[in-house]
């Protein structure tokens, strides 16, 4: 892998994860993120992921070649979609999140039967953070926040508008505040040439006490968090009828929509898991037994088309950059029938310990399988 190093800062430096006053992220897992991320935004289609290589310097440092664009219109563009791959990425690896789904509205709803949602605080008008995340153990309620930056000075600025944004949101019982982290991550771009030299990552991440709350409320936005990542990563890749199931479940009103029928579940997902066994008989030996996913290219996923192993190998050798993303049926099943003690078994044996270097197992949430060598 292309690892690429960034200058490092974290608030409060007793939770540095890194303890290290450099951080480092690898091209690759940071468009794995960005894959992920592109697929759960409503409205997005085309590979931005895999732009990286082509604007990175040829040098140890997370260096771009040149400023992203002159126009400040194109910068700003830019820099924040590229934040977000990078701000995703660190939360990935350092901070051990997993799930994540988007703040697009005043109010998210994660469990609507114990009235658990995401609120904008009153008076509090603005932007909103960009997601509510947790680990995949079904701990650290997080809402986040990413922010790129070409500041000369630092990326101390954007940290402070992050930090705004992140005040904007509030996540409720039925009573009233769950306990939640508050991280802001922005990334000050380093550059070549005309612009600052050194890229560098700032991280705050206080917390924020709850009250008034029962820990079933909290088991409930937490649960929400997997099953809107999962609804929304999977309708992303074509599967529509199993993101339609997942996303009901997380919103249901009634303790039967929330907790459905074991067996139409289990014809659900066996319907959707033809891909990945198809990729697999062909000889993709990284996608594992029962995973649900699809293919996704440069210009976009395929949705729910089952190309077979020659059509991979022309995208391959057209430089489309074919993977195939991926989560587990049993993670999927899991997350429908509300099963958090599957979560708290798995997901505790993938967490990050601080002290490593490796990613916290992401089939559960979207794994990626390379599919660049399968014409041989």
């Amino acid at each position: 892998m292309t690892t690429k190093t960034f200058r490092h800062s974290f608030y409060p430096w007793h939770k540095d994860p890194v303890r290290n006053v450099e951080v480092k992220l690898s091209v690759e897992e940071i468009e794995e993120a960005g894959i992920r991320e592109v697929l759960q935004t409503p409205g997005a289609a085309l590979g931005s992921w895999s732009l990286l290589d082509a604007l990175l310097a040829k040098c140890n440092e997370f260096k771009f070649v040149e400023p992203l664009g002159q126009a400040r219109e194109v910068k700003v563009v830019l820099s924040g979609l590229f934040g977000r791959f990078v701000a995703r990425a660190y939360l990935e690896r350092y901070l051990g999140l997993v799930y994540f789904t988007h703040l697009g509205k005043s109010k998210l709803k994660l469990g609507r039967r114990l009235r658990v949602r995401v609120e904008r605080r009153p008076g509090h008008l603005g932007d909103l953070p960009d997601w509510v995340a947790c680990a995949g153990n079904l701990t650290q309620l997080t809402v986040a926040e990413a922010k790129g930056s070409h500041a000369y000075s630092g990326p101390e600025s954007a940290i402070t508008q992050a930090r705004k944004q992140i005040d904007r949101v509030h996540v409720f019982g039925g009573r009233g505040q769950l306990p939640v982290k508050q991280v802001a991550v922005a990334t000050r771009w380093g550059m070549l040439k005309d612009g600052p030299s050194e890229p560098w990552i700032s991280v705050h991440d206080p917390e924020e006490e709850g009250e008034d709350y029962t820990e079933e409320e909290v088991d409930a936005a937490l649960l929400g968090v997997a099953r809107l990542h999962m609804g929304n990563l999977l309708g992303g890749l074509g599967h529509n009828e199993l993101a339609g199931e997942l996303r009901t479940v997380a919103q249901g009103r009634t303790a039967a929509q929330e907790y459905p029928a074991a067996g139409p579940t289990r014809q659900l997902l066996g319907a959707a898991g033809e891909t990945g066994n198809r990729l697999r008989d062909a000889g993709a030996e990284a996608i594992g037994d029962a995973v649900i996913g699809g293919i996704v290219t440069r210009a976009g996923a395929l949705d729910d088309r089952v190309p077979g192993d020659t059509d991979v190998s022309v995208l391959a050798r057209l430089d489309l950059r074919p993977v195939f993303v991926g989560v587990t049926e049993e993670a999927v099943r899991a997350a429908i029938e509300g099963d958090t003690q599957f979560f708290r078994e798995r997901g505790s044996q993938s967490m990050v310990a601080s002290s490593t270097e490796s990613l916290p197992r992401l089939d559960m949430a979207g794994e990626v399988v390379r599919l660049d060598r399968t014409d041989g």
